[in-house]
């Protein structure tokens, strides 16, 4: 009876591989644009669009962006040519500090040695300090033309885009211009929404909002939640209301559904940015003791607000961090596990100078319950407003929030390659934290692409996303 059964199921497996072998193959549809135009297509956006990563604006990091994955796919269905205004290397240009005046060098995965003499794998820019001729020369375009189908403008929140002179270079010392717009406005007057108009689109993206929230975020709250209705007098890490970021928004889609071409397009919502590697590689009970009589002291220095439950009684093994609250009746307390460490957390002062035990860790390095509140409403308030824009104008629309959420909970896998959140070895984000890999920016290329065909039943190839790295380990 054995020797039947194994009989009967080799015959089957032959006679279905038999079938399987007659079927033809199905190939996939020839790549259509549906009710949409693709001739020229404009992406309009911050960072994510300019393709902005590890810290800076650098040329693969451009190349490998989600606006031009989107138009490569574009071209099979009747696209047109995607001109971006290419950073001349691969060093790039990113955020401006006292360190850096210029602007930082992309961030690499180097060597580097902590305060107790360890060596491990570190982000590190790849390059000197610039000097201010070397910085004119990251603005220069450096020989290209426009105009420019890549709008993306790393550091626009969303009612930048509508400002005259927001690129203009006379005004980047006194920051009423942005650096990477002044490389490729087509004027000292032009503002962003103007330049893309000029181009009478066929098509267009629009992700924007992101950076209303993200100041405020990635400074733990150093901002002001409610700062009032007039955007001039915004600082960067204010919390733009909802009410402006939808105004903005729709003020672009107007002119844009009003322009010659009357263009269809794509909206897209703010991300989850407290599911980013920023807000989840320093966790918040990642202070490890080991020696027992370290702790023994430290809760013997802290007894009393032990016992008053302001701070948490000190274990061998991980621990909540001692951070900074003005509130607290000590100054400082445990942080809880609903709050959040950012990634710039000097590792060496918890490591070497009691930071997170005997000392507090300073309010700018932590999202407190409050802050974190302040965070999600936010994003789920201009989600909402963004996601209405889309219904009321007929516009496709990206649930970027729900898609980075899921990557962080479950992963996305792509032929047999999944990706996660993982600050460097995720394949996500790139070094920054915030800002996608090429393989990131493969996977919301995908989302964008979803979401146009099924609104405008084009059939648009996705991008295979496993084809692309994430963050490039040394060798």
């Amino acid at each position: 009876m054995k020797s039947n059964k194994i009989y009967n199921l080799s015959l089957a497996a032959a006679v279905a591989m038999a079938a399987v072998a007659c079927e033809p193959k199905l190939d996939a549809p020839t790549p259509s644009k549906g009710d949409a135009d693709f001739s020229h297509y404009v992406a309009l956006g911050n960072s994510l669009t300019a393709g902005y990563a590890d810290g800076a604006l650098y040329k693969s990091g451009q190349v490998a962006g989600y606006a031009n994955m989107i138009a490569t796919q574009m071209k099979a269905a009747g696209g047109g040519e995607f001109k971006i205004p290419y950073i001349k290397d691969e060093n790039g240009i990113g955020s401006f500090s006292t360190t850096y005046p210029y602007g930082m060098p992309r961030l690499a995965l180097a060597a580097k040695a902590d305060c107790k003499g360890v060596t491990s794998l570190s982000p590190s820019p790849v390059g000197y300090p610039y000097n201010a001729t070397q910085f004119s020369e990251y603005l220069s375009l450096n020989g290209q033309t426009g105009p420019f189908n890549n709008l993306g403008v790393p550091g626009a929140k969303s009612y930048h885009l509508g400002v005259s002179g927001y690129g203009n270079a006379a005004g980047i010392a006194v920051g009423t211009a942005n650096p990477f717009y002044a490389r490729f406005a087509t004027s000292s007057t032009s503002s962003v929404i103007q330049d893309a108009l000029a181009q009478s689109p066929t098509f267009f993206t629009l992700w924007i909002g992101n950076n209303d929230i993200l100041g405020y975020a990635t400074s733990g709250g150093q901002g002001n939640a409610n700062p009032g209705m007039n955007p001039a007098t915004y600082g960067s890490n204010d919390i733009t209301p909802t009410a402006v970021v939808k105004a903005s928004i729709e003020g672009y889609v107007q002119a844009l559904k009003a322009s010659a071409k009357a263009p269809k397009g794509v909206l897209a919502g703010v991300p989850d940015v407290l599911s980013t590697p920023y807000f989840n590689t320093v966790k918040w009970n990642g202070l490890a003791l080991t020696d027992a009589n370290t702790v023994a002291a430290l809760n013997t220095a802290y007894a009393s607000l032990i016992s008053a439950g302001i701070v948490t009684k000190f274990v061998v093994g991980n621990n909540p961090f001692i951070i900074a609250d003005v509130s607290s009746p000590a100054g400082f307390r445990s942080i809880k596990s609903t709050e959040y460490l950012i990634l710039t957390t000097p590792s060496d002062s918890i490591k070497c100078k009691g930071w997170g035990s005997q000392k507090p860790i300073p309010a700018s390095y932590v999202l407190d319950a409050t802050e974190v509140s302040n965070v999600s409403t936010t994003i789920t308030s201009y989600n909402d407003a963004i996601k209405g824009l889309a219904t009321t104008y007929g516009l496709a629309y990206v649930d970027a929030y729900t898609l980075v959420k899921n990557i962080a909970v479950k992963g996305y896998t792509a032929d047999g390659v999944t990706t996660t959140t993982t600050f460097a070895s995720g394949g996500a984000f790139s070094l920054d934290g915030v800002h996608l890999t090429p393989r990131g920016n493969a996977i919301i290329a995908n989302a964008f692409i979803e979401a146009i065909n099924a609104k405008y039943g084009s059939t648009l190839s996705p991008v295979d996303a496993a084809k692309y790295n994430g963050v490039v380990f040394p060798k």
